[in-house]
């Protein structure tokens, strides 16, 4: 399938609320703990958030659009800031940037729209200096989680929650 990855555009507001309401009701679908809910507004809450966030933070949204022009995915990625103490604690040349988020929609999921996405973030960050990428996964989300190492990702952190 012929997709074209490019910059989000103030233009494009109503399909990445859109797309966030995705992202987030399939975490939803996979929660083990039956906390996750979406609220009224929820989309555009994480929209807001999602660009003061990359502002202020040099960061960008790629958007996936069809050759018809639907867009059916994005990716967001920054440079992560580094307090004093991660300074301290971390080599000079280490810089990091995350992938925030990376969302297709299911229709077109398997059809290596996430790769072209990931891959776009990933030469963004590069470029902008960092050494190394971070991508949080929810944990119940084995697909990603295999998709991110075929792609060279490397398990690093695990948080664990239990109910009180």
């Amino acid at each position: 399938m012929e997709v074209r990855i490019r910059r989000y555009r103030e233009s494009d507001k109503q399909e990445l609320i859109r797309l966030i309401e995705g992202l987030k009701g399939f975490v939803d679908s996979t929660d083990i703990f039956d906390i996750e809910v979406m609220k009224e507004g929820y989309g555009r809450a994480g929209m807001q958030t999602t660009i003061k966030l990359l502002s202020k933070n040099k960061g960008v949204i790629y958007l996936a659009e069809t050759k018809d022009k639907k867009i059916i995915g994005y990716s967001s990625s920054f440079i992560r800031p580094m307090s004093k103490m991660v300074k301290l604690g971390t080599k000079d040349w280490v810089r990091y940037g995350e992938v925030f988020d990376l969302y297709v929609d299911s229709a077109y999921r398997g059809q290596k729209v996430g790769k072209k996405l990931l891959h776009a973030a990933e030469s963004y960050l590069k470029k902008v200096g960092c050494s190394h990428i971070r991508i949080s996964v929810y944990g119940p989300n084995t697909k990603a989680q295999k998709f991110y190492k075929k792609l060279g990702y490397e398990l690093y952190n695990v948080e664990y929650v239990k109910r009180v």
